[in-house]
């Protein structure tokens, strides 16, 4: 797939709700249409986070390339600036080869800030409120600039863990120069890509049992040692995903290994509606497809490419 003469880059995006299949399914598409996959995952970024985040293997890469896997040591905090930032280059880089950049991934406001085109590097600074409130986070903790967000800018607190103390600042020292939330300061700019959005799903019951016997297989394979290898780290933001954080409250003694078992595959659930609200409400046009159906799904890639 090669692109010419293009005005816009065309991308394509598949996300969906935890445990439908975006990974094979965006691995078949790169193979068939000479694609490169980029990831769109806030956990899967994280070096050593595996098993928890249904990370693919190289066997299940199939020789495809993937990017923005594996690229945030565990310590480290990533936002969704971040995100935008680091992967527009790759995108470039992609197309320039004359390869089809596949978007695959569930975080769902990452999709929402690349498609939208937000520019949050240009949002004003000033080292002086930073500092300040740098000494308050440390004097009255994080659940007090949390809350105090919170009440500024609802909608940016949903996107920070509580535990982020540098995103929460930053969030804050927008609004204390703007005088806006950080939500509305973030410039905005027409979508930068001629994009075909997918998203898959499945009946609610299938999808609930195939999410069940995936937490049960991510515990075969290791996940309560993976995760008990991070536990030195349950305060950074990496350890608040789901299969983790509620290991952490196994080790701390809280609940039984059983019990937290049974949380991770709730939560889970929960998340996976919560994601298709959410892909439903993106401002952007976007397809829905079944996750088995693959000839629709390499239909509807080929009418957007004219192949």
């Amino acid at each position: 797939m090669v692109q010419e003469n293009c005005v816009k880059p065309k991308i394509v995006i598949i996300t969906g709700p935890t445990g439908v299949g975006k990974s094979a399914a965006a691995v078949e598409v790169a193979k068939r249409f000479n694609g490169e996959i980029i990831g769109a995952d806030s956990m899967q970024i994280y070096k050593g986070f595996d098993i928890g985040t249904g990370k693919v293997t190289q066997a299940e890469m199939q020789g495809i390339r993937h990017r923005m896997i594996d690229i945030v040591e565990p310590d480290d905090e990533f936002s969704v600036g971040d995100y935008v930032e680091r992967v527009k280059p790759e995108i470039d880089e992609i197309v320039s080869a004359g390869k089809l950049p596949v978007i695959v991934g569930g975080t769902v406001f990452y999709l929402n800030a690349l498609l939208g085109g937000f520019n949050f590097a240009t949002a004003p600074k000033d080292d002086l409120i930073r500092e300040e409130l740098k000494r308050e986070a440390e004097e009255r903790g994080d659940e007090y600039i949390y809350e105090k967000l919170k009440k500024i800018d609802p909608i940016s607190a949903s996107n920070i863990s509580i535990n982020d103390t540098k995103r929460l600042i930053r969030a804050l020292e927008i609004y204390f120069i703007t005088g806006k939330p950080k939500s509305e300061v973030a410039s905005l700019s027409e979508c930068p890509y001629d994009y075909d959005l997918i998203y898959l799903t499945d009946d609610r019951k299938v999808l609930y049992e195939r999410i069940e016997r995936r937490v049960d297989g991510m515990v075969r394979d290791g996940l309560v040692e993976e995760a008990k290898g991070f536990y030195h780290l349950r305060d950074k933001q990496s350890m608040q995903a789901i299969g983790y954080k509620e290991l952490v409250e196994y080790f701390d003694g809280n609940i039984t290994l059983d019990e937290a078992i049974a949380k991770i595959k709730i939560n889970s659930r929960h998340y996976a509606k919560r994601q298709l609200t959410f892909i439903r409400s993106l401002k952007f046009e976007k397809t829905e497809i079944n996750c088995t159906d693959y000839d629709t799904l390499y239909q509807n890639i080929s009418e957007f490419l004219k192949v």
